[in-house]
């Protein structure tokens, strides 16, 4: 804390660590919208509200939509919930098409939060810079084979429908249980 004595009023400046991200996951979501993005980093402490801490929120833009002929920029926020000093989660809004969006995180007074970019083999610390989150297809079921399995699992399921892609991340539900699956095909 620093006050300046020379002043008949008292002034008091608070020096803080700045929030910064280090990554985020999934790196994609649905046209749709509604994929939960989480966000790790450090210092997010200070943006749990208060009445002294600003709002966040999750800043998703890209250019050139709509025809060729007339080039604008589309841009949607999505207020973030501070879950812990290291994790913070937003919504993302559904979208016009499938492409590449940034992806920023800043406060209600335009700040941006700082994240940790990489740009070739160097990864440095930076205001402003803006992640890349693809939006995709919606994806569809239109078949699941067997309908049943043993309550003590190890049936293999196919699941067939649009939208999927080959992926290391792809995994299947069952009620509260997650399994890792396997991509076979887009046929």
């Amino acid at each position: 804390d620093y006050a300046n004595l020379d002043n008949e009023a008292l002034t008091t400046f608070k020096y803080v660590t700045a929030a910064r991200i280090t990554g985020f996951a999934p790196q994609s979501g649905s046209i749709s919208g509604n994929t939960r993005i989480a966000f790790s980093g450090i210092n997010f402490k200070h943006f749990i509200h208060s009445s002294q801490s600003p709002r966040v929120y999750c800043r998703f833009s890209s250019r050139n939509i709509g025809s060729h002929a007339i080039s604008r920029q589309a841009s949607a926020l999505s207020l973030a919930t501070i879950e812990s000093n290291t994790r913070m989660v937003c919504l993302t809004p559904p979208w016009p098409k499938i492409e590449n969006v940034s992806l920023e995180v800043l406060t209600e007074n335009g700040d941006t939060v700082w994240t940790d970019a990489v740009s070739g083999s160097q990864t440095s610390s930076t205001q402003g810079e803006a992640f890349t989150l693809e939006y995709i297809a919606r994806l569809h079921v239109s078949h699941v084979f067997p309908s049943w399995g043993s309550t003590t699992g190890g049936t293999t399921v196919q699941v067939r429908g649009k939208g999927f892609r080959a992926s290391s991340g792809i995994v299947c539900r069952f009620g509260k249980h997650i399994v890792t699956a396997t991509f076979v095909s887009s046929f």
